[in-house]
């Protein structure tokens, strides 16, 4: 896909819905804006993105990945040609409104410091809030139309990020 298009399906992801767009070439190398580089300030950053990592390789041509991470933020994932390795993300966004129980559930489940939760509590603020997927599903599919019109849709497919 070039540049131009990336770019103008970014703008308008980020200035309608406040979601991020991002298209990777492959071979996959540095992933770290696909999360607004949140694990970038947290330990072990380099086991964080090489979960990712391995998911990006893991996607398949003609299925639409909902991913969803230890820190419950989610992501659409697809490959959307055939031909090449190249993956679309849709994300970060959280489908769980933003608050105290959020923020322990996290806390508890990543064993974070104090200083990284409040880091990511400040992230968290700025995400969009989709309680449902079906919008997004529908944008990437009004997208994929657009850019392979030989692609004959997706199967949908519920992923936990370990």
């Amino acid at each position: 896909m070039d540049a131009a298009t990336t770019r103008f399906i970014e703008n308008l992801l980020f200035d309608t819905l406040a979601v991020d767009f991002h298209y990777y070439e492959a071979p996959l190398s540095d992933i770290t804006s696909v999360d607004r580089n949140l694990r970038k300030g947290l330990t072990n950053t380099k086991a964080h993105y090489d979960a990712i990592i391995r998911m990006l390789h893991g996607v398949a041509y003609g299925r639409l990945y909902i991913v969803s991470d230890h820190f419950f933020l989610s992501y659409l994932m697809l490959r959307p040609f055939e031909d090449r390795e190249d993956i679309m993300t849709i994300g970060p966004y959280t489908s769980t409104p933003v608050g105290e129980e959020l923020f322990l559930k996290i806390a508890q489940r990543n064993r974070l410091g104090f200083s990284e939760m409040e880091s990511l509590k400040s992230f968290l603020y700025h995400l969009p809030l989709f309680d449902n997927n079906m919008r997004l599903i529908a944008i990437i599919n009004d997208i994929l139309a657009f850019l392979n019109p030989a692609h004959a849709g997706v199967k949908i497919e519920e992923v936990a990020l370990h």
